[in-house]
């Protein structure tokens, strides 16, 4: 299909088999399928294709994007309805096995920006994260974002030359171990904005903030950054 600004839904009670995903009457059942959609058989034609996850349904999964999607740089992923802290849709609690072991893994030159969505795997498997980007992907978190708790693992993390960057205030309502992890390279980066406000909620308990390991790994925040709520 050639079309701009393309839209696939996908919901729990879609189909991956008889549904194109075209609306939240013949949705996808999974984000994959949904993504698979739009590397595989769509032209974007100049503008940003979007997944849209059913206000209120929870996804399972482990998605990876790879590669740069057709005719637009940039999708974006976000719920019809509702936000990360109510109403929106639930990605993770995951159980068994994982191969990307997180919940959106963004890689090789992948640029997506995430909106309106709890990332949690609070009863799911141990050492499931929630968001990384490797491999010079780029990731933008938007408005609306909520991470759980993600046991024995990060909300966030990249490396080898991604960035991920945060865009707008967010809440954290789950524990972790860490907040979020860069590593190995240079051009790696995570930088959250100015006048944000991360919002503790429910009285998260995690170890560390961020850590970073291995050199050109770095961390911006800028000086107005706000927080609010217990830890």
């Amino acid at each position: 299909w050639a079309q701009a600004g393309i839209q696939i839904f996908a919901a729990n009670s879609g189909s991956d088999t008889t549904n194109d995903g075209m609306s939240l009457t013949s949705p996808c059942q999974h984000i994959v399928q949904a993504a698979n959609i739009i590397y595989n058989n769509t032209d974007n034609q100049g503008s940003a294709p979007t997944i849209l996850l059913k206000g209120g349904d929870t996804f399972p999964e482990c998605v990876t994007l790879q590669g740069q999607i057709t005719g637009y740089n940039v999708g974006l992923i976000t719920s019809t309805s509702g936000t990360g802290t109510s109403g929106g849709a639930t990605w993770g609690n995951v159980t068994g096995t994982c191969t990307s072991n997180s919940l959106l893994l963004i890689a090789d030159n992948a640029e997506w920006q995430v909106q309106n969505i709890l990332f949690t795997n609070a009863s799911g498997t141990s050492g499931i994260y929630g968001i990384f980007v490797h491999q010079t992907g780029i990731l933008d978190v938007l408005d609306g974002v909520a991470f759980g708790s993600h046991p024995g693992s990060y909300n966030i993390g990249t490396d080898h030359g991604a960035s991920l960057g945060i865009s707008s205030s967010y809440q954290i309502n789950g524990g972790t171990a860490w907040l979020g992890f860069a590593s190995l390279g240079s051009a790696t980066t995570m930088t959250e904005c100015g006048a944000c406000t991360v919002t503790f909620s429910g009285g998260p308990t995690f170890t560390t903030y961020y850590t970073l390991v291995g050199a050109g790994s770095t961390l911006l925040m800028a000086p107005s950054h706000a927080y609010s709520g217990t830890k």
